[in-house]
């Protein structure tokens, strides 16, 4: 991975980080409002709802290395959190490698 890739790709990891965790909180704040279950049911949702949440959180985000981040980018993609416009940006070598790990070839 080339330097230029890395430096973006950890600006773009750190958005996407913290894009990925307002979407959560904003699913918390949407399972946690009255609606006619219980909270005891509204509970039971969240829970598992975040747990799933941060194995994907996980999967994306955890152990900052190169050899990772082409995987963990195209995890990034795929859940919309990184768009295309960002993908260009890179070199052809890693944007293809990216592209391809997320199906996009």
């Amino acid at each position: 991975m080339k330097e230029s890739d890395w430096k973006r790709y950890k600006k773009i990891r750190a958005d996407a980080l913290e894009a990925y965790c307002e979407l959560v909180l904003a699913a918390c704040v949407e399972i946690a409002s009255p609606n006619g279950e219980s909270a005891h049911t509204r509970y039971l949702k969240m829970f598992d709802m975040i747990a799933e949440r941060d194995r994907a959180l996980a999967d994306m985000f955890d152990g900052l290395s190169r050899s990772s981040a082409s995987v963990q980018l195209s995890l990034m993609v795929r859940r919309g959190l990184v768009g295309e416009s960002q993908v260009i940006e890179f070199t052809d070598e890693f944007r293809d490698e990216v592209r391809r790990l997320a199906g996009l070839h």
